[in-house]
């Protein structure tokens, strides 16, 4: 069995102030770097705007920013024929300890995807049979700003268990301190603000709409931004947070009526 890889590196890192998440630092090398090496030996198709790197095979979806399911295409168009497809992306810090177990998993079925403590399918960190996969983007036909499950939700997929952590992503400056990754920027001593910037305008827009006193947490909220935008599309993001502050504050607005909108807003998300 052959084994090719399409790894996801386009994201606009809005939640870390626009920084390309393929340029996050762990222990001296970009989350790029440790991918690449951990995919050493297959063919590679990085997905994500042109970078530097002679040798390197790099598309773009068309047009640029429409989505998962539409980079995932573009993506597998560009990798040579193939028994078996990773689909990864490029912000998961311990995808070199990840991808090793997920290529042990296996598949009596379309694929393998890993399940993360919630319950959530992880779609990008997940091992697929290529023509399964390749079957699936024709029935989708035009992959254009559809949610990446609109591609594989309906796949037959096994689900992988992996030890606490390793399916962890970075969307936040609070996701990257968790995981011991910095920001460009940081290593050279220019510390990065964007934390910093954040707090001010929690404070200032919590203030300008009588809000001092919210029970939310800033993180949980930045959370459910993130998985909406990995999920479903980029867009979803913002609107999803505001529906679910809206239902909060239509329940009630305290701690538990907050969680409860978060909750329900991720069993959709979930599908």
């Amino acid at each position: 069995m052959t084994t090719g890889a399409v790894l996801l590196a386009g994201g606009a890192g809005s939640r870390l102030g626009g920084v390309d998440k393929a340029a996050l630092r762990l222990d001296g090398a970009t989350l790029l770097d440790r991918a690449l090496d951990a995919l050493a030996g297959m063919e590679v198709v990085v997905v994500g705007p042109p970078r530097d790197r002679p040798g390197l095979r790099i598309v773009r979806e068309d047009p640029p920013r429409s989505g998962p399911a539409a980079a995932v295409v573009a993506g597998l168009r560009a990798l040579p024929a193939v028994d078996e497809v990773l689909l990864l992306a490029v912000d998961l810090p311990r995808l070199p300890e990840a991808v090793p177990l997920l290529l042990a998993a296996p598949i009596d079925t379309d694929g393998a995807v890993v399940v993360d403590a919630d319950g959530r399918k992880q779609w990008l960190l997940a091992r697929y049979r290529a023509a399964a996969l390749e079957a699936a983007a024709q029935a989708l036909r035009d992959p254009t700003d559809r949610p990446l499950r609109a591609l594989v939700g309906a796949l037959d997929v096994a689900s992988v268990h992996l030890p606490p952590g390793l399916e962890a992503d970075v969307d936040t400056v609070a996701d990257a301190r968790r995981a011991g990754v910095t920001l460009p920027g940081e290593e050279a001593g220019m510390t990065d603000d964007v934390g910093a910037a954040l707090e001010t305008w929690w404070a200032t827009l919590t203030q300008a709409l009588g809000l001092e006193d919210v029970p939310a947490d800033r993180d949980a909220i930045l959370g459910l931004a993130g998985r909406a935008a990995h999920s479903v599309v980029r867009p979803a993001a913002p609107l999803t947070t505001f529906l679910a502050g809206y239902a909060a504050g239509r329940a009630g607005g305290s701690a538990a009526d907050v969680a409860a909108a978060i909750a329900r807003a991720d069993t959709a998300i979930r599908g």
